[in-house]
């Protein structure tokens, strides 16, 4: 695929994808404590979070430190945010 087109496809699909997890889950952005997305740069994370109206603050981003990792990198933005924030028991994290 073409740069441009997944970065359309990402900044459609993801919010799409997050809002019915999310509304499954009977949750909504504004409960969410921390966001960790999956994208291939920052450029998407940006474009996402605010298509969801989560601030930047909240989301986890950890792209300087691991780069595109693929599948993994949900749980090492996940464990890297646990261990270095002493993530308290029944913080949310989608």
């Amino acid at each position: 695929m073409e740069g441009h087109e997944v970065f359309r496809l990402a900044v459609r699909g993801c919010p799409e994808i997050a809002a019915a997890a999310l509304e499954k889950a009977g949750i909504n952005t504004h409960e969410v404590d921390v966001a960790v997305p999956h994208a291939a740069n920052q450029r998407i994370i940006d474009a996402v979070a605010k298509r969801l109206d989560i601030p930047a603050d909240r989301m986890v981003v950890n792209l300087e430190r691991f780069g595109n990792t693929s599948a993994p990198r949900l749980a090492l933005r996940c464990a890297s945010t646990a261990t270095s924030t002493g993530w308290p028991r029944g913080r949310s994290c989608c």
